[in-house]
C-alpha cells in the first residue's frame, strides 16, 4: 500500500499522522505514526513491536512531500513480516528505491492493518501555527499516490514537432487537390 501527502510543520513538538485499528481514542490501538519526533521527520511502529522509531535526516521545520510504502505481512504467511519505508521530497519522475528511503522500519511482527487515521498535534503554545496537511492519497501503486507531473520541455518539443509535421502534410494534400 502507498500513502502520500504534503505537510507543513508548525512549531509543535509532535505533529503526527496516526494509523490505527479499533477504538480511535485508545493509544494502544495506534499502529503507525508518521511525523515529527525530536526535531526530525520520522516513522514509529506500534508499541506491540517495541515502538521502534526510524529518523530521517530532514529536520522537522521543513515542508515535505511525504511518501510511505507499507509492504504488509501476508495473511497466508507467504510473507510473515511487515516492512515500511518513508521518502521525503522524492523525485517525482521515477519510483523510489527502497535502498534510498529516508527512514525505514523492517521486519515488523505486529498487525499493521488499520481502519482509521487521525491527526495528532501536541503544542507547547496553543497560539502557534497548526500542522497543515494537503493532498492525502492512498493507493495500491506508486503512480496512484503521486501528484500530476508536468512533462519536461523535451516532451513539449516533440509534441510541437509532430503538430508541425501534421499541418504540413495536410497543406500538401490540400494543394494537390487544387
Amino acid at each position: 500500500m502507498w500513502l502520500s501527502y504534503v505537510a507543513r510543520p508548525s512549531d509543535a513538538s509532535n505533529c503526527l499522522l496516526e494509523l490505527g485499528h479499533g477504538n480511535a481514542t485508545s493509544s494502544s490501538n495506534r499502529r503507525l505514526r508518521i511525523g515529527g519526533f525530536n526535531g526530525y521527520w520520522a516513522i514509529q511502529s506500534a508499541s506491540s513491536d517495541g515502538g521502534q522509531t526510524s529518523y530521517s535526516d530532514l529536520t522537522w521545520d521543513s515542508e515535505a512531500f511525504v511518501l510511505i510504502m507499507i509492504d504488509f505481512a501476508d495473511p497466508d504467511h507467504s510473507q510473515s513480516l511487515t516492512n515500511i519505508w518513508m521518502w521525503l521530497n522524492p523525485l517525482l519522475d521515477q519510483s523510489p528505491d527502497t535502498m534510498n528511503a529516508d527512514a525505514a522500519l523492517m521486519d515488523l511482527q505486529a498487525d499493521y492493518s488499520f481502519n482509521h487515521l487521525q491527526f495528532f498535534q501536541s503544542r507547547q503554545n496553543w497560539d502557534s501555527d497548526p500542522f497543515l496537511f494537503d493532498e492525502l492519497r492512498f493507493g495500491s501503486s506508486y503512480d496512484a499516490v503521486m501528484p500530476f507531473v508536468v512533462p519536461e520541455p523535451a516532451t513539449w518539443a516533440i509534441c510541437g514537432a509532430c503538430a508541425v509535421i501534421m499541418i504540413r502534410r495536410r497543406r500538401r494534400s490540400q494543394a494537390r487537390i487544387v
